[in-house]
């Protein structure tokens, strides 16, 4: 995406598209929108089968071990044979720091950073996040994700009563971009205030 006179343009297949209407507020001259798909990789699980379970090796990631800032391998325990993770869903695991979502059912939206160091893959309702390089910060789309501007735009592609979105819903989120320094004071500022919100909450 790129701005013109503050206002931005969208190029696809070599051609500009003005998406004015599609940006919910301004930006500061050095921030930029950018569509999810253009700066993260927006991965789903695999549509394990019930006769694909096991009762040992490879564990797989379901939305029940996907809570609201954390991930709790031990609410639901389910494997698949190591040689058939080794042979077909090697690209579907989970490296540490990668942004795990919940995206279908009633738990859809809840996000956390992965941080366990087993070998664990992606399955059905679950999907990852993360920016493509070091020109932008993980936490940052990591707060990003909890947002009212995030979660509104998928909420915006809901074609039926069940929440079940996935990355052709994902890849059309607009998010605003500041500089790599900024992102950071972003995060370091929400990060210092939860604690505080938190216990109000408590209260």
């Amino acid at each position: 995406i790129i701005t013109r006179d503050k206002i931005p343009y969208e190029i696809i297949d070599g051609k500009e598209r003005c998406i004015a209407d599609e940006v919910p507020f301004e930006i500061p001259d050095s921030w930029c929108w950018c569509r999810l798909s253009n700066v993260s990789i927006i991965q789903e699980g695999a549509g394990i089968r019930t006769y694909q379970y096991r009762t040992s090796g490879t564990q797989i990631l379901t939305v029940t071990n996907i809570l609201e800032g954390s991930v709790d391998m031990k609410k639901a325990t389910k494997y698949i044979a190591t040689e058939e993770y080794l042979d077909k869903y090697q690209h579907l695991t989970l490296n540490i720091g990668d942004i795990v979502s919940s995206c279908s059912g009633a738990s859809w939206g809840k996000t956390a950073i992965w941080d366990y160091g087993d070998t664990v893959m992606l399955n059905t309702s679950t999907l990852r996040l993360r920016f493509f390089n070091d020109t932008a910060y993980n936490m940052y789309l990591y707060w990003l994700t909890k947002t009212p501007l995030f979660k509104n735009q998928l909420i915006a592609q809901l074609s039926g009563m069940q929440p079940n979105f996935g990355y052709s819903h994902y890849s059309k989120v607009l998010i605003p971009l500041p500089p790599l320094a900024e992102q950071h004071r972003i995060v370091a500022k929400i990060e210092e205030i939860m604690p505080m919100i938190e216990r109000l909450t408590q209260r």
